[in-house]
């Protein structure tokens, strides 16, 4: 055997000896654990021992492979060298040998071998914790079966990525082995009852004893584990302090980690962005909330709820179904909906007008299912009238009510005042210390804004109106800005409009047309997408001032010409006024500049100073305008639409392959719920009408309108706007994301982990729910119902709702049609439970939302002003403006607005949701079932590179190196895994690290004239990188090297990397350049 300093690992047993010897029991166990644990180990040797030699081109490896081994030539012939060769060789006798001691050690041996393996120890026998056998024989063998499925994929993985030797379908024989044996297990569990106490003992203290915790030596009663709450890691801190702490996140997440911000800072950022992926001290206490973020997808559910019903009318009229059909509870395309929606609409605003004429046009020939869908209109726009009322103070009860609240705080900072006052006055020659006098000033400057806030609401009381509101207007900016007729038209409108209003005010109505024409003017220069609406009103009666604004009060039915009247329209509306809703509710219907300023006020109390709480107001106002779909504000400059174009187009260069990668969200819902708990899911997941009834809950809840609603692209592309009416070419991405994301299957696929994530779900909210009422829930399922803002009053509630059962299997799901929803407070129930549902969709199947990720990756960031912005700003006034409801003190915070800041993050919305919702879950030691999630994601980490990568793929790399890769890619790292290789892709073509390393880069050019340039533009991002890749193809071009461009453009070409046609427009294109 040839020397390789490894012999202790491979000792050679004749022929003669080994065919014929059978065992020992100690050899037998012996070879169990090492066939599970050994590739891996024998693996990390060999990159250890070989990595840094080269490959010798004059050693033929395939001529030299020993006969014996022969039949595993795929594993051999990776070898650099003779001497590597003989080392491959002699892991493969070894790995035969192993497996020959294995099979035939005693069975006792086997078993023994399989309970001490390490994966076992620390996943499959704690794990035995949380699963019930059952109440019969059957349900006891089918959930030992899943129990064992579980450990045998999650044992495979961490094997056969590095064994070798094996032998074909060894893996799938070895996870089927593992299930079959363990539903045997589950029923001899069963059978022998009496042995559950001490076995359900065991586990527990095997499982803490692996945590390092003590245990007492106690026998349970029953089946069920004894004691479960003992595990449970209690809460620590403030009720709003993360558990986890995450510096790369939102201004939201680092506030809400850092221990120096107190709890009434921490509540103003907690209430708008938090999503619930990290869980909350509080949250450990029951204490349960939800933020403005999680509240307003609701929204997004009601509109769902409303077109279901349109779209139904429209089938019973068109043809005489009463229900429309759909696929997976999509609607058909190309019925003639959208043409039908726009005429019901256009009708509704015409028929809602005072004037008889236009209610004359609209009235005929209108349908009687029109007419039903004028109703539901009018009574969506009565619920949001009455919640705006509600949560906006717009009644005189909710007013008074406040102004005592206000006039409270007033005498108590005035209190304040005179006693600082008198401390000042007794000290010598009346002078205080600085802080004296700046908290002196804070008081003063607060007892101001309060005085201020009390005479602006007083202004109010008694002038409130209630009026109907017929239809949101959003004005069509592209036919105002292209027909001179349509302007002059609207104009007139206007201006005779202004002259009645001034006329019934019994004002001059001198300058009413010219006043129109400065309308017409501010409506051609805002954002296109700006909404006139009525409900947004000051309360205040009209003055002049407010008549030669751009809100016009006009009768919508006058200007139907000129706005959108469809659909679209209407979910824009319902989508923005859902987020104003729930900011007034969250925040006691006050303005965002009142809130600002209380923020400073409390900043200041807690002894910040003026560029913290400038940064604390920059960071709350930067999430804010997130959450309210707010933040970009230049979305028609030529730049931001560019740089949208630029980011589809490398998208669908790109990821083709993004639904293969999507096969990994089933592990994050391991994670969420336990292998069993999918398993079930799976099973009751037959039954399609059953299925049907909780994705339409969770549709309406918001979520699970993907496939119709083009949110796949907007994730992947970290895309925030929403607007009313895309431009031409954005209308152009829209239809090529929808054609790309279905056909790389990332949008089914997506759909369907989110539908089975749906299911489990409603389940345990139900259940668990129960569990808080009766008094029996754990302090883990309290624990994960306040996550999500289930407290105990919920819960109860929940617990009595009406729901809909599984008829075969353990199965409940909600029935939120049944539930009471004709008050506010009975909507806010509805809507509590709803974004509930929402949130764990979007913390199981990830990506980032606001509180994940940081500002910039938006394209925008708020900095200090200083002397350069200065400068600017004096050359270019409309640049580097102020933010001044931002100003504190002498701090001034500037906007930096540019879809450039946001080109080094694109792909990367998945790595920083992962951040927090599998990297940050596998750190809470209160999360169930990690340990489970982990094995999953890794183990369907590789299944996916496996797909997704030819066999030679696996063969030039070494086992590090595919280890890294599955890690990075199944997302357990988060986003420290992208940096890393980040920095290892500019090492790599720096030449600071070669191929050869351990953990190589993913890729280094092989041009070394080419490198350079591409390390400096690594940390650019893709979008750089493919216009890199474009300008050396028409150099190759140019330069006479078509076949050289052609090679390059069948990497860099969108859409021919999809999966059905990939290898043929691969090929078209470089056949294309070769001839």
């Amino acid at each position: 055997m040839v020397d390789i300093n490894r012999q202790d690992f491979f000792i050679p047993i004749p022929a003669a000896i080994s065919d014929d010897t059978p065992p020992s029991w100690y050899e037998g166990w012996k070879a169990n654990v090492a066939y599970n644990n050994m590739p891996l180990v024998e693996s990390i040797q060999e990159q250890i021992e070989f990595a840094n030699e080269g490959y010798d081109y004059n050693f033929n490896v395939a001529e030299n492979i020993s006969e014996d081994v022969l039949p595993y030539y795929d594993d051999l012939v990776k070898a650099k060298n003779e001497r590597h060769l003989r080392y491959l060789e002699a892991r493969a006798r070894e790995a035969i040998e192993r497996r020959r001691i294995a099979s035939n050690a005693p069975l006792t041996a086997q078993l023994a071998g399989g309970f001490t393996d390490p994966l076992a120890l620390t996943a499959f026998i704690p794990g035995l914790n949380f699963v019930k056998l059952g109440k019969t024989f059957t349900q006891a063998v089918g959930r030992g079966a899943i129990a064992g499925l579980g450990y045998g994929v999650a044992s495979e993985a961490r094997r056969a990525p590095f064994a070798v030797a094996d032998e074909p379908g060894e893996a799938v024989a070895n996870v089927a082995a593992s299930t079959i044996f363990s539903a045997g297990f589950g029923g001899i569990l069963k059978g022998a009852g009496y042995t559950g106490p001490f076995l359900s003992s065991s586990a527990s203290k095997v499982n803490k004893l692996y945590q390092g915790k003590s245990f007492k030596h106690v026998f349970g009663k029953t089946d069920e584990v004894a004691n479960l709450d003992e595990a449970y890691t209690p809460a620590e801190g403030g009720n709003l302090d993360l558990v986890q702490t995450n510096i790369l996140g939102s201004s939201t997440n680092r506030v809400m980690g850092n221990k120096k911000y107190s709890e009434k800072i921490k509540n103003y950022f907690a209430l708008l962005a938090y999503n619930g992926s990290v869980s909350t001290q509080g949250a450990r206490r029951g204490y349960g909330f939800q933020s403005v973020s999680q509240e307003s997808v609701t929204y997004q559910g009601l509109f769902e709820g409303l077109q279901r019903k349109m779209l139904d009318l429209h089938s019973l009229e068109v043809r005489g179904i009463k229900k429309a059909s759909r696929v997976a509870t999509v609607p058909l395309p190309f019925t003639g909906f959208d043409d039908w929606a726009s005429d019901t609409i256009r009708r509704y605003i015409l028929r809602s007008s005072p004037d008889p004429r236009l209610q004359r046009i609209g009235n005929d020939g209108i349908s009687d299912q029109q007419k039903e869908a004028g109703v539901l209109m009018t009574e969506l726009f009565k619920g949001f009238r009455d919640d705006i009322h509600y949560y906006q103070m717009r009644t005189d009860d909710k007013l008074l009510a406040y102004i005592t609240k206000l006039q409270n705080e007033v005498d108590t900072v005035t209190n304040k005042l005179v006693k600082l006052e008198a401390n000042i006055n007794k000290m010598p020659n009346k002078a205080g210390t600085k802080k004296q006098i700046d908290f002196l000033k804070t008081l003063e400057n607060r007892q101001a804004e309060l005085r201020a806030r009390i005479t602006d609401y007083e202004g109010k009381l008694g002038k409130f109106t209630r009026e109907d509101f017929t239809f949101p207007i959003f004005y069509n900016k592209e036919l105002l800005s292209t027909s001179n007729e349509a302007r002059q038209t609207l104009t007139r409108i206007f201006g005779e409009d202004y002259e009645a209003q001034r006329l019934a005010a019994g004002k001059d109505t001198f300058g009413a047309f010219e006043d129109a024409e400065k309308t017409l003017r501010k409506i051609l220069q805002e954002d296109g997408d700006d909404m006139q609406n009525p409900l947004r009103d000051t309360g205040k009666k009209p003055t002049m001032k407010h008549l030669k604004t751009r809100k016009t009060n006009v009768d919508v039915a006058k200007v139907i010409d000129f706005i959108h009247a469809d659909m679209q329209a209407l979910h824009t509306y319902i989508d923005r006024m859902g987020r104003q809703v729930s900011f007034a509710n969250k925040y006691g219907g006050r303005s965002i500049n009142e809130v600002l300023e209380d923020l400073q006020y409390d900043a200041r109390v807690d002894g910040l100073n003026d560029k913290e709480i400038a940064s604390l107001k920059a960071g709350f106002y930067g999430d804010y305008e997130r959450v309210m779909g707010t933040l970009q504000r230049s979305n028609d400059r030529w730049d931001t639409q560019a740089l949208k174009a630029a980011r589809a187009w490398t998208a669908w260069t790109y990821l083709p392959l993004a639904g293969v990668s999507a096969i990994t969200d089933a592990g994050s819902i391991v994670m969420a719920h336990g292998m069993k708990d999918v398993m079930q899911a799976g099973i009751a997941a037959t039954d399609t009408a059953f299925l049907g009834k909780a994705i339409k809950e969770a549709q309406l809840s918001g979520e699970l309108l993907d496939i119709t609603k083009n949110v796949y692209a907007r994730e992947m592309l970290n895309d925030t706007v929403r607007r009313v009416k895309p431009t031409k070419l954005e209308k152009t991405i829209q239809v090529g994301n929808q054609v790309f994301y279905t056909t790389n299957f990332l949008a089914p696929i997506t759909f369907a982990g989110k539908s089975l994530d749906t299911l489990i779900v409603q389940n345990r909210f139900i259940k668990q729910s129960r569990n808080w009422a009766n008094g029996t829930i754990s302090k883990f399922e309290r624990e994960y119902l306040a996550r999500y803002g289930i407290d105990e009053d919920m819960a109860k509630f929940i617990a009595k709702a009406p729901t809909q059962k599984h008829e075969s299997r353990d199965f409940e799901i909600s029935n939120t049609d049944a539930w009471d929803q004709s008050t506010p407070q009975a909507r806010e129930m509805v809507r509590k439970y709803q974004a509930a549902l929402a949130s764990h969709a979007n913390n199981t199947i990830v990506m980032g939302q606001t509180f994940d990720k940081p500002l910039i990756m938006d394209g925008v960031v708020y900095m200090r002003d200083n002397p350069f912005f200065q400068s600017v700003r004096k050359a270019f006034p409309t640049q580097f403006k102020i933010e001044k409801r931002l100003r504190t003190g002498q701090v001034n915070m500037v906007r930096v607005e540019s879809g450039l800041l946001s080109i080094p993050f694109t792909f990367m919305n998945f790595a920083f949701g992962a951040n927090n919702k599998i990297l940050g879950a596998i750190r809470d030691p209160n999360r169930r079932y990690r340990m489970q999630g982990i094995a999953a994601l890794l183990g369907l980490s590789y299944l996916s590179l496996a797909i997704k990568k030819p066999d030679y793929w696996f063969e030039k790399r070494t086992s590090p190196d595919i280890m890294a890769r599955i890690v990075d890619h199944s997302g357990v790292l988060g986003i420290y895994s992208d940096l890393a290789y980040t920095g290892l892709q500019i090492a790599g073509n720096t030449g600071v690290v070669t191929k050869d390393a351990i953990i190589p880069p993913k890729y280094i050019n092989p041009d070394r004239d080419e490198r350079l340039l591409d390390a400096f533009i690594e940390p650019f991002g893709a979008p750089a990188g493919l216009a890199t890749d474009y300008y050396r193809s028409i150099d190759d071009y140019f330069a006479g090297r078509e076949s050289d461009a052609a090679e390059r453009l069948k990497y860099s070409l969108p859409f021919i990397g999809l999966q059905p046609f990939r290898d043929d427009m691969r090929e078209f294109v470089g056949s294309v350049g070769r001839n």
